[in-house]
C-alpha cells in the first residue's frame, strides 16, 4: 500500500474528526451504507483509530494443518504497512479469537494504525496497556489454531454490513467505525472538517440560550 507523505497526512486529518461527523457527510453524499454494524465496538473508550484499510477473510477451520497453523495469519499482519488498519471478517458464531496480544505488538512495530475484528479477540487487557487502538465484536480467549484461518487479504471483504475494499480509509472512536472510499476521502474529510467547526459555533449558540430550532434554521446542523 502507499505510505506517501500526502497519505499520511490525510489519514492523521482523518484522526482529528469524529464517526458522527464523516458519517454525516457521506449520507449528504447519498453514501448511506458505509457505517458499521455497532456489534464491533471500540474495546474501551480510548480505542479511536483512523488509517487505510487491509482487509482480510477469514473461515472456518475443524483442525490443525498440517505444517504451520498460523501461515495465513502470518502473511496477512506480515503485509501491514505504516498508516494500516488491519481490517478482518470472521464467519458468525465461532468460538476462537483472530487476533491477540502479540498480533497488535506486529502490527505496532510495522506502523500499523489498529485492527478491526468482526469476530472475537484476545489479551485485550494487554493490548488495551500497549494503546493499539482494537475494535472487535466479541472476546474469546481461545487460540484461533485448529479454528479459524486467514483465508486471503488485500482483497474486497464484507465487514460489519461495509464493503471494505484494500486502501479505503476507516475512522473508529467509542460510537463506532465509518469506511471511505479513496476517491472521496479528501473532500469528504475537507467538508467535515468545515462542519465540525460549524458545530463548534453551534454549541455556543446553544449553551448562550437560543433555542435548538432556531439555531437549526440559522445555521443547518444538528
Amino acid at each position: 500500500m502507499s505510505t506517501a507523505p500526502a497519505d499520511l497526512d490525510l489519514i492523521e486529518r482523518l484522526a482529528r474528526l469524529y464517526t458522527a461527523v464523516v458519517g454525516d457527510i457521506l449520507d449528504r453524499r447519498g453514501h448511506t451504507n458505509q457505517v458499521m454494524h455497532p456489534r464491533i465496538k471500540a474495546l474501551w473508550p480510548e480505542a479511536k483509530l483512523a488509517g487505510r484499510c487491509l482487509p482480510v477473510a477469514c473461515k472456518q477451520v475443524f483442525e490443525p494443518p498440517t505444517g504451520s497453523p498460523y501461515t495465513g495469519l502470518l502473511e496477512s499482519v506480515e503485509a501491514i504497512a505504516p498508516g494500516d488498519i488491519y481490517v478482518a471478517t470472521v464467519p458468525d458464531g465461532l468460538i476462537g479469537a483472530a487476533w491477540g496480544e502479540l498480533l497488535s505488538t506486529a502490527a505496532r512495530g510495522s506502523g500499523g494504525r489498529g485492527a478491526v475484528i468482526d469476530g472475537s479477540a484476545r489479551d485485550c487487557s494487554q493490548t488495551r496497556s500497549m494503546g493499539f487502538p482494537l475494535f472487535a465484536a466479541n472476546r474469546c480467549p481461545a487460540d484461533s489454531r485448529g479454528r479459524i484461518t486467514v483465508d486471503r487479504f488485500n482483497i474486497p471483504i464484507e465487514c460489519g454490513g461495509v464493503i471494505v475494499n484494500p486502501g479505503d480509509y476507516i475512522l473508529g472512536d467509542w460510537d463506532g467505525l465509518v469506511v471511505l472510499p479513496p476517491e472521496l476521502a479528501e473532500s469528504v474529510v475537507s467538508e467535515a472538517e468545515e462542519k465540525a467547526a460549524g458545530e463548534t459555533d453551534v454549541r455556543a449558540m446553544l449553551l448562550a440560550g437560543e433555542s435548538v430550532s432556531e439555531v437549526f434554521r440559522k445555521t443547518g446542523i444538528l
